[in-house]
């Protein structure tokens, strides 16, 4: 999503849409339209996957797992869109570790492993530039939940995300959703549906 004085503009990409070339395309379009004043919200519900070089990778509709490096989404290209906008405030909203996404080859049978690497590079976005919040499903070497009680089958960071975007998490009832008022209802709610094996993080400044 850009916003601006003038208007909102977005962007959404789901299902066949989503693939590696369109969300790239999407990305540098939209870093491209920025100006300072307009804040850059980005939405990622997609695996995520390291490779064993240390690079993370997305998995976009038409991503082979087999020949990551050739058809994934680095994450090396989404952190360089985030520095060329002119944007001083982007938001990212990650829902990227899941557990179907763990068995990759370098990492088969060290699904912990494959877990926190994946977690910790998603939160390095958060240093792509000044002004950057990343807020991510889950922490450490937890995997995100998602099934059909959750919206129809959403993750269960996504299912409680637009809840709070829609209003719910607007604890003061001022009428707007602070990053911080959004990572405490997700957090609270995550936790409470995993029964405590799920905790949202906030990294950024």
């Amino acid at each position: 999503v850009e916003q601006n004085r003038d208007a909102q503009m977005r962007m959404l990409l789901v299902n066949e849409n989503a693939t590696r070339a369109a969300v790239l395309t999407a990305l540098t379009g939209l870093s491209r339209r920025t100006a300072p004043d307009d804040m850059v919200i980005i939405f990622l519900a997609m695996h995520g996957m390291p490779d064993p070089g240390g690079d993370l990778y997305y998995l976009s509709h038409d991503t082979d797992p087999k020949a990551l490096v050739g058809t994934g989404l680095p994450q090396r290209d989404i952190e360089y869109a985030i520095s060329r906008a002119e944007a001083r405030r982007v938001v990212l909203l990650a829902d990227a570790c899941h557990a179907g996404a763990a068995g990759f080859d370098g990492f088969r049978g060290r699904r912990s492993a494959a877990l926190a690497e994946t977690n910790r590079l998603v939160g390095q976005l958060a240093e792509s530039k000044p002004g950057t919040a990343v807020l991510t499903a889950s922490s450490a070497t937890e995997a995100s939940a998602e099934g059909k009680k959750w919206g129809g089958g959403n993750g269960v960071f996504t299912h409680h995300l637009l809840a709070g975007l829609g209003g719910d998490a607007d604890d003061d009832g001022n009428g707007f959703v602070t990053i911080r008022e959004l990572f405490d209802f997700t957090y609270r709610h995550v936790s409470k549906d995993t029964g405590g094996d799920q905790h949202p993080e906030l990294k950024g400044r």
